[in-house]
C-alpha cells in the first residue's frame, strides 16, 4: 500500500510537469481532499482493504484511459495512456496480493461475492 501511494506521487509530478509545460506556470498547490469514509471502509480486514484498493486502481485506469481517447496522437494523450498503464500494473499487483490472501483464507472467497 506504500509503495502505490508512493506511486501516486509520481503521476502527480508527471501530471504537474505538464501543467507548467503547457500553462507556462506552477501548478496551484491542491486543495485538501475532503471525502467522508463510508461506515463499510472502516476498520477492515487486509483481504477487504485491498478488494476495496483494487476498486479504486481499477476506477484511476478507466478514467485515464477515458481521458486519453478525448486527446488521442497528442503528448498529453500519451501521458494518460502511460498512468493507465501504471494502473493497469497496480491492480494486477494488487490482484495477486488479494488472491494470496483469499488462498490464506477460503471462506472469506464466499463473502466477498
Amino acid at each position: 500500500m506504500l509503495q502505490l501511494s508512493d506511486a501516486e506521487l509520481v503521476h502527480r509530478a508527471k501530471l504537474e510537469r505538464k501543467y507548467r509545460e503547457v500553462v507556462g506556470k506552477t501548478a496551484p498547490d491542491p486543495q485538501a481532499p475532503k471525502f467522508d469514509l463510508p461506515s463499510d471502509v472502516t476498520n477492515l480486514d487486509m483481504g477487504h482493504a485491498l478488494k476495496h484498493a483494487l476498486e479504486r486502481e481499477r476506477d484511476s485506469e478507466s478514467y485515464f484511459r477515458f481521458m486519453a481517447d478525448r486527446v488521442p496522437n497528442t503528448e498529453l494523450g500519451r501521458l494518460f495512456m502511460e498512468l493507465a498503464e501504471i494502473e493497469w500494473k497496480h491492480k494486477t499487483d494488487l490482484q495477486a496480493e488479494y488472491d494470496r490472501v483469499v488462498a490464506d483464507q477460503p471462506d472469506q472467497f464466499l463473502l466477498d461475492i
